[in-house]
């Protein structure tokens, strides 16, 4: 028997037609293909498919969806996997229109948001520019579970939809949001820093949902990875809101800095941050804007 397990994304038609085949083999109970189905973020299938890749297993790089053989690791694009599944077996895939209410594609958005709802998190993402270009969107799973503090700080940030607020010292106001702030710190081969809401976006400043500052709420997530998601802090207890992202494991961060979330779609986009030139004090010398920003409704 021919056993093929799917990876993929599962926000794609693809990856529903070839779920779609592990459901039908698993009602007819087929004896020549057993499949199985592996659910992941965005980012972790990116990270596997490089492996694959790296260690010479025939995937193409770009592919939403890969079919691997748990045999002998030889691996097919959903086209490929969908035609041996058709020649193999009675599954047939149904033509059906995108706008259809029952359509892969829609399959595909209710999948996706039932799988991150399953999860129990948050979810926001950033648009940025680097020198007036874009460069895409960056997607965070913030681990509101875990740390629910810091993670509506972060969120709310992301939503920009609260009240001003005074500025110490100034006469001044500081809206609370990161719509129209800079990364203005990037360290090469370590991290992203970026969240500094008030004027001047220098990252001396900034301003928490909270107040001027929290306290650090735990330090249970490490920075074991790139795109690990954290606070920037002056000292103890002084997160407001600037954050940085990892660009490889940290590990001398743990119990120092609170980390609250990670990367999940997007690190092409750190990337291109982390690219810019810098000047002496790690400041880019282009800016590198917010443009947009926001959380993801996964209730629906």
């Amino acid at each position: 028997m021919l056993s093929y397990t799917i990876y993929g994304l599962v926000s794609t038609a693809d990856f529903q037609k070839c779920r779609e085949v592990h459901e039908h083999l698993r009602q007819t109970h087929s004896d020549t293909l057993r499949v199985s189905v592996v659910e992941e973020m965005p980012q972790d299938f990116y990270q596997r498919r490089e492996r694959w890749v790296k260690a010479g297993i025939a995937v193409d790089p770009t592919a939403p969806v890969v079919a691997l053989c748990d045999g002998d690791s030889t691996a097919l694009s959903a086209q490929g996997f969908l035609a041996k599944a058709q020649q193999l077996t009675s599954y047939r895939v149904v033509s059906v229109a995108d706008d259809h209410p029952d359509s892969y594609v829609n399959r595909a958005q209710r999948s996706w948001l039932a799988f991150l709802r399953n999860r129990g998190n948050r979810y926001c993402w950033m648009d940025v520019q680097v020198g007036g270009q874009a460069v895409g969107r960056v997607t965070f799973e913030v681990y509101s579970k875990l740390l629910p503090r810091t993670a509506q700080n972060f969120c709310l940030l992301c939503r920009g939809d609260m009240d001003d607020v005074a500025a110490p010292g100034t006469g001044g106001t500081i809206h609370l949001s990161y719509k129209g702030t800079t990364f203005f710190r990037v360290l090469k081969d370590a991290w992203v820093m970026a969240g500094d809401i008030s004027p001047g976006h220098t990252g001396n400043g900034g301003h928490s949902c909270y107040g001027p500052r929290f306290p650090d709420e735990s330090f249970a997530v490490a920075h074991d990875a790139p795109g690990v998601l954290g606070m920037c802090n002056d000292g103890e207890h002084t997160n407001a809101s600037s954050f940085y992202v990892t660009r490889k494991k940290m590990s001398w961060m743990n119990g120092h800095y609170v980390a609250f979330g990670r990367v999940m779609d997007g690190m092409d986009v750190i990337d291109a941050i982390h690219d810019a030139e810098t000047k002496h004090n790690q400041a880019p010398r282009e800016t590198i804007l917010i443009t947009d920003c926001g959380e993801y409704d996964v209730s629906m």
